[in-house]
């Protein structure tokens, strides 16, 4: 009966996980609002949970509205590219291309490349239904109102009464249990709450410094490549590559528009340069500390089920799989403490 429900409202189950999430995160910003005493008296639950959901909702807004305008500049940018002007500018670097394709036999039959990518790209063009996409857009806008509302109400009953989620957990299981889920609700709470807060920390880290090096390198739109590298970032392993790819479609587009080949190379090894940096710096710092101190694992051990994870469910399958194991060893070493191999995975927590 729970699967069948998981199944047929899965959306409301994500509702729900997401605001879970964020009663995660802002555990340590009612912890610390607990402490605040005004005339002797403490701040009440209600109170707690909207200045949290507050809090966390202003850092967010502030974000949307300090790099709204920088995508508005690069939508505008991208918007008066002249197409035809920027092919005419490409057919001089595709000579050379063409001269190499045509001396082992790699050219398209009856074109030059330049023509079959230009086919190409018109077909892609003309096979774009635009008033489906535009009708996909409308009821993603309306569904993405819904869900931040349902998360918002919801979060907000589980940060003002903080025991409402294991309540529901524990609605569902049998009485003889209920010690050692208290137990695992408890180590869940304080993994989990550690390990969000580590992920945000990173993620606003390797944005930092994404968007600093671009900028002391003089890239266009360091911020906001920046802030989208710290948010793929999130993707454990293949975030940063998704990252740097973007980061030099941008600056290819970028100088291409402008006419700026001989300065290409090098801005491309500069920006590359800059995601090393970045991801050395994750590597060996910011992962070992978030993964190995928050949930108490091998950082092999984490690759590994990040590996199963993917080839499971893909990215999703990626960004949740930490959480979801973090939580099916709490439950293991919990019930399943007398098998030796669970020991060996959970004697750290």
């Amino acid at each position: 009966m729970i699967g069948l429900f998981i199944w047929y409202f899965f959306h409301i189950v994500v509702y729900i996980l997401l605001a879970v999430v964020i009663s995660l995160i802002g555990r340590p910003i009612i912890k610390l609002l607990n402490r605040v005493r005004i005339r002797g008296r403490k701040i009440p639950d209600t109170f707690q949970a909207l200045l949290t959901l507050m809090s966390l909702y202003g850092i967010g807004l502030l974000i949307f509205l300090l790099f709204l305008p920088i995508v508005i500049q690069q939508a505008q940018g991208i918007a008066s590219i002249d197409v035809q002007a920027m092919a005419d500018k490409l057919k001089e670097p595709l000579a050379s291309v063409e001269e190499f394709a045509a001396t082992y036999q790699l050219q398209p039959e009856g074109k030059s490349i330049y023509e079959y990518a230009q086919d190409q790209l018109l077909s892609v063009i003309s096979s774009i239904q635009f008033s489906a996409i535009a009708n996909s857009i409308t009821g993603f806008i309306g569904d993405l109102f819904l869900g931040i509302f349902a998360v918002t109400f919801i979060s907000f009953f589980f940060l003002k009464e903080k025991q409402l989620f294991f309540n529901m957990m524990m609605g569902m299981m049998p009485d003889q249990y209920e010690e050692k889920l208290k137990n695992i609700f408890v180590s869940i709470q304080n993994l989990l709450t550690r390990y969000f807060v580590g992920v945000l920390l990173e993620m606003t880290i390797v944005g930092t410094i994404v968007g600093i090096g671009l900028t002391l390198f003089g890239v266009k739109n360091a911020l906001l490549i920046g802030f989208l590298a710290g948010t793929l970032n999130i993707i454990p392993y293949l975030g940063p590559i998704l990252g740097a790819i973007f980061g030099t479609i941008v600056v290819i587009a970028t100088s291409v528009q402008m006419g700026i080949y001989g300065e290409l190379l090098p801005l491309i090894i500069k920006v590359l340069s800059v995601f090393f940096t970045a991801q050395v710096v994750d590597n060996i710092l910011l992962q070992p500390l978030i993964y190995s101190s928050s949930v108490k694992a091998h950082p092999m051990e984490i690759f590994i089920v990040i590996l199963m994870a993917s080839s499971v469910a893909g990215i999703p399958g990626m960004i949740f799989a930490i959480p979801a194991y973090t939580i099916f060893r709490v439950f293991a070493k919990e019930f399943f403490s007398n098998i030796k191999v669970i020991r060996s995975l959970t004697e750290n927590l």
